[in-house]
């Protein structure tokens, strides 16, 4: 359905469940503990209430921000990565909604993913809401860069309490 291959796939009990998974397993597979992550103020509470436990054990958070139109650019996922406003290290964990369920926002994944890639950053996305409503094809290789991405299954017609982590190889 999503493009990936089945070792890829971890079963959690919804999409919170895999969102928690990505954000602090990402964090901690991909750096040091101290190791910036980012992330948007626009994320499902999921996400940000992760980062705030990262935050919590002494990992600096950065605030990618989204343009008015609730849009990251490229350039603003770059700037938080490299820590160019602190001057500090660069960040090893990115995560980025794909489509917002209170906006409808849709990001350009494929651009975010090759910024987060050339900077040796994880992204990892939140696509429950995208599921079953836009493209989510992840053999696309515009999309190669993205190295975690979260699901649920109640936004297709299955069970409430079933979720997915599509952990990338490699």
């Amino acid at each position: 359905l999503v493009g990936c291959h089945p070792s890829e796939v971890l079963f959690t009990s919804g999409g919170t469940e895999a969102d928690n998974l990505a954000v602090l397993g990402g964090h901690e597979a991909a750096g040091p503990a101290t190791a910036p992550v980012v992330t948007t103020h626009t994320e499902h509470a999921a996400v940000t209430e992760a980062v705030g436990r990262l935050a919590a054990g002494g990992a600096p958070v950065r605030w990618a921000e989204v343009d008015a139109g609730g849009m990251l650019t490229a350039s603003a996922l770059a700037e938080a990565i490299e820590g160019l406003g602190d001057g500090g290290a660069r960040a090893t964990l990115a995560s980025v909604v794909w489509g917002n369920n209170e906006t409808g926002v849709l990001q350009d994944l494929s651009a975010l993913a090759e910024v987060a890639v050339e900077r040796g950053c994880v992204l990892h996305s939140d696509a429950v809401q995208v599921l079953g409503h836009a493209p989510l094809d992840l053999s696309d290789p515009r999309l190669a860069g993205v190295g975690l991405v979260s699901l649920a299954a109640h936004k297709v017609g299955g069970p409430q309490g079933v979720g997915v982590l599509v952990a990338r190889r490699g």
